[in-house]
């Protein structure tokens, strides 16, 4: 498994930012809807799954990206959506549709329900129209947070009906505590004075590439200069920006033999290979697909079969 899930926090003292953790628990304290705004990989995401005990999140470019069919077809949305209404509805009518649905869903039990929009600057304007009118309709059941990396690129109705926090990349020292802390928790070995921590926290663009590379240090046992010196330099080097150009491009041929390269010639493992994707791209839907084959690699499925399955996937986005 991937760190930046296993380690993802799970409380407001866990987030780097003081300021963010102060800002999300007046917002749970007082049932405010929230966006959350700031740069890829400063935690915001990781913020917004900690307002609520099992919030329901709808990646935006996934879900407003679809077509028609596949939002009928999807196994989340299908018992909403009729034969009758799938022949019927525009693709937007049955977005605003889903969307109620989700919402309506959403209220079954004690409390309210939190409804996470990742990503939420994906959104077409006439998209972000019908969640304007989701939320006015189902706030007093539902808490609705967004995350985006432009406030700007949501409309002011929506901006105006949730409380803005700013998520800031966490400083070095930020990064070096959360660090600590999963060093702590896997029981990694470390040098004395903490300079291979250091290192990692420095050479990362954000937390969660930080994150990733420790886990990359890890697999060599001591998390020291050294070590961290040459995971640094492997990621710089390798094939994996060729690998996503391939990929990206349709040449699956291409892709499979950098794969099998990796694999093979290189002595990488699965995992290896899905932290690399993870470390250079900032696609949304790539990051989804990842997600989704790191599960399934973590039940022992055949990596190479499941690294061709991530190739046509990254494809067909």
């Amino acid at each position: 498994m991937l760190w930046t899930a296993k380690h993802a926090p799970e409380s407001f003292d866990d987030l780097p930012q003081d300021e963010v953790a102060r800002l999300l628990t007046r917002a749970e304290d007082s049932g405010l809807n929230v966006v959350l705004h700031g740069p890829r990989g400063s935690g915001k995401t990781a913020g917004a799954r900690l307002l609520g005990d099992d919030p329901y999140v709808l990646n935006a470019s996934d879900f407003f990206g679809m077509t028609k069919n596949e939002i009928a077809e999807d196994p989340r949305f299908r018992g909403f959506i009729t034969a009758k209404r799938k022949r019927e509805m525009s693709k937007a009518d049955m977005i605003n549709h889903v969307l109620k649905e989700v919402a309506s869903h959403s209220s079954v039990g004690e409390g309210r329900r939190v409804i996470v929009i990742d990503n939420a600057e994906e959104t077409r304007r006439d998209f972000q129209q019908a969640l304007r009118r989701v939320v006015e309709r189902f706030s007093s059941s539902c808490r609705f947070v967004l995350t985006t990396r432009s406030l700007s690129a949501l409309i002011p109705a929506i901006r105006s009906r949730a409380l803005p926090v700013a998520v800031r990349q966490p400083t070095k020292d930020e990064r070096v505590e959360a660090l600590e802390r999963i060093v702590e928790r896997e029981d990694i070995l470390t040098d004395d004075e903490g300079a291979g921590v250091e290192y990692v926290a420095e050479a990362g663009d954000d937390l969660r590439e930080c994150v990733l590379l420790l886990q990359a240090v890890a697999v060599r046992g001591e998390v020291n200069v050294n070590n961290a010196y040459e995971v640094v330099g492997e990621t710089e080097d390798d094939d994996v920006p060729a690998l996503l150009e391939d990929a990206r491009a349709g040449r699956f041929d291409e892709a499979v033999g950098v794969v099998d390269d990796l694999l093979i010639d290189g002595g990488w493992s699965g995992d290896e290979v899905l932290r690399r994707v993870l470390q250079e791209t900032d696609d949304p839907e790539e990051v989804v697909l990842v997600g989704e084959i790191d599960s399934v690699l973590g039940e022992g499925a055949n990596e190479r079969i499941h690294l061709e399955r991530l190739i046509s996937g990254i494809a067909t986005v």
